[in-house]
């Protein structure tokens, strides 16, 4: 019988107030692949800027599909984070369909294209 090898036995997540055990390169689960991977689209993208406002704050920033159906395509992929690993894989594909807006840009864009279907009824 094959054991797993645990390579960080016993250290905790180096972000602050996680507390869970670390997976990865000091870090859990949830913060390698929020670290690692967002962080790689970001840079496919051009970095942690709102490209309609210039807004910079990276809690605040959302990837979008420029021509709509992200609801679609994070279904069809399986998930958010299958989503982001396809783009990720595919960097070409990823600049052609996906900007990087702040929520507030994001939500004007879905009003004035018609895309907020049932978020909110006017």
């Amino acid at each position: 019988m094959r054991t797993k090898t645990v390579y960080n036995k016993g250290k905790i997540c180096i972000i602050d107030g996680c507390n869970r055990s670390a997976h990865c390169k000091l870090h859990c689960q949830k913060h390698y692949w929020k670290v690692f991977w967002m962080d790689k689209l970001y840079n496919i993208l051009g970095g942690k800027k709102c490209n309609m406002c210039g807004f910079t704050d990276h809690r605040a920033l959302c990837f979008d599909h420029i021509n709509g159906g992200g609801r679609r395509d994070v279904e069809k992929c399986g998930g958010h984070r299958m989503m982001v690993t396809k783009y990720v894989n595919d960097p070409e594909m990823a600049r052609n369909e996906l900007q990087i807006l702040c929520h507030n840009c994001n939500w004007i864009k879905k009003d004035l294209n018609k895309e907020h279907h049932i978020y909110y009824s006017r």
